[in-house]
C-alpha cells in the first residue's frame, strides 16, 4: 500500500511527545494552583481586578476577585453574579469570561480576557488633539461596535447602568470590547437604585434600555466635542446628523429616545455607510452623511 502524504499520517515530529506530555502535565494542575497572580491593574467599590497567569492554558488573564475591604456575603454574591451576567453575553465586543470559582480563603473569583488597549476615554482625548476627519470615523467606528454589544445586551433583556469611555476599551488593531457589567441588571429585575457614573446617568431611571440609551449620548458628546462645549456651540461644531442623533439619545423624556441600543446602532451604521439616517430631517440641497468632518481641538 502506498503511504499517504496527508500531514495526519506523518511520522510525528522530533518532540512531540515531550510536548505532549508536557501539556498533559499543565492540564494536572489543581484548581487552586492554577492562576499565579501578578500586578494589580484595577479596583473599584467591590472587586480588584489582577493580571494572572492560566498556568494550565499558559496564557495571560485578567483575575478578578472580591475586595478585602468590601468582602461580605452580599459582596460575593454581587460577583458571582457580575460573572454569571457578562458570561451569558457572548458577542464578540463583550469581554468574555474564562473561569469561576472560589479561591481558598472562600472569595469569589471569575476570570476574563484581558484586554490590551487603551479606553475610548483616552482615545478621544488624542483624536481630539488631531482634530481630523480620519480620527473621528476611527472613534465612530469603535462607538458603534460598543453600540453594538450594548444592543445584543438589551436583546437578551440586560442593561449595562455604568455605560461610559472608560469601560469602552479599544485595542491596536480595530478591537473594541465593553467591560465592567458589575452594575448589570435584567430588566425584569424591579425597581433599582439609581447607580453608575456621574455625568452618564440617565435623570430618569439608568435600570432600563431607554437609560443605557442616554448614557450612549453622552458618550458620544464625549466624542463630537470635549466635554464642556456648551450645547449651542455643540450644536453649530457637530454635523448635523449626528447632532440628531444625540438629541435622540438625550431627551429628557425617555419616551422620545431610541427606544434602545439597536435603533441607535442602526443611526450610527447608516451614518458610516453614508445613508439616511431616519432621525435627522433633510433640507433639500443638504448632502447625506460626512463629506468634511473635524474634531473640536482641546
Amino acid at each position: 500500500m502506498t503511504e499517504s502524504r496527508a500531514g495526519w499520517s506523518a511520522a510525528e515530529p522530533p518532540g512531540t511527545r515531550d510536548d505532549d506530555r508536557a501539556s498533559a502535565s499543565l492540564i494536572d494542575i489543581p484548581e487552586h494552583d492554577r492562576y499565579e497572580i501578578h500586578d494589580k491593574i484595577g479596583e473599584g467599590g467591590m472587586g480588584t481586578v489582577f493580571v494572572a497567569l492560566d498556568r494550565r492554558l499558559g496564557r495571560e488573564v485578567a483575575l478578578k476577585h472580591v475586595s478585602l475591604v468590601a468582602s461580605s456575603p452580599r459582596a460575593q454574591q454581587r460577583l458571582a453574579r457580575e460573572a454569571e451576567i457578562t458570561a451569558w453575553l457572548e458577542h464578540p465586543n463583550i469581554v468574555p469570561v474564562y473561569d469561576a470559582g472560589v479561591e481558598r480563603k472562600g472569595a469569589h473569583f471569575y476570570t476574563m480576557r484581558l484586554v490590551r488597549g487603551r479606553s475610548l476615554r483616552e482615545a478621544i482625548e488624542d483624536a481630539q488633539r488631531q482634530a481630523d476627519e480620519p480620527s473621528l470615523r476611527a472613534l465612530l467606528r469603535h462607538y458603534l461596535a460598543a453600540c453594538q454589544a450594548v444592543a445584543f445586551a438589551h436583546s437578551r433583556g440586560v442593561v449595562h447602568r455604568d455605560l461610559t469611555p472608560s469601560n469602552i476599551m479599544v485595542g491596536a488593531f480595530g478591537e473594541t470590547q465593553v467591560v465592567d457589567w458589575g452594575l448589570a441588571a435584567r430588566t425584569g429585575d424591579g425597581e433599582l437604585p439609581v447607580a453608575g457614573t456621574p455625568g452618564y446617568i440617565s435623570p430618569d431611571d439608568t435600570a432600563t434600555t431607554r437609560g443605557d440609551v442616554w448614557s450612549l449620548g453622552a458618550i458620544l458628546k464625549d466624542v463630537l466635542a470635549p466635554r464642556d462645549t456648551p450645547w449651542l456651540e455643540l450644536k453649530e461644531l457637530a454635523p448635523g446628523e449626528l447632532f440628531a442623533v444625540l438629541e435622540g439619545c438625550l431627551c429628557a423624556n425617555p419616551a422620545d429616545r431610541f427606544a434602545d441600543a439597536g435603533a441607535l446602532a442602526q443611526e450610527i451604521e447608516h451614518y458610516l455607510d453614508g445613508r439616511r439616517l431616519a432621525s435627522h430631517e433633510y433640507s433639500v440641497s443638504e448632502p447625506v452623511s460626512y463629506t468634511h468632518l473635524t474634531l473640536p481641538t482641546t
